[in-house]
């Protein structure tokens, strides 16, 4: 559904994640080639995080 590697997803931080403007911030720490990724979240992503009874 992202397309982002299986480990910049599972170390995701919830402060990365941006569901009013559905986007999805991996700073330069984060990424294995050090840039900064803003990445765009399809509705089902966003839906699926505000189900998230840790969000």
């Amino acid at each position: 559904m992202l397309g982002v590697r299986k480990g910049e997803l599972v170390t995701a931080k919830i402060s990365a994640f941006d569901l009013e403007a559905a986007t999805w911030k991996l700073t330069t720490f984060d990424t294995k080639t050090s840039a900064e990724i803003i990445i765009p979240l399809p509705h089902q992503a966003v839906e699926a995080l505000r189900n998230c009874s840790i969000i």
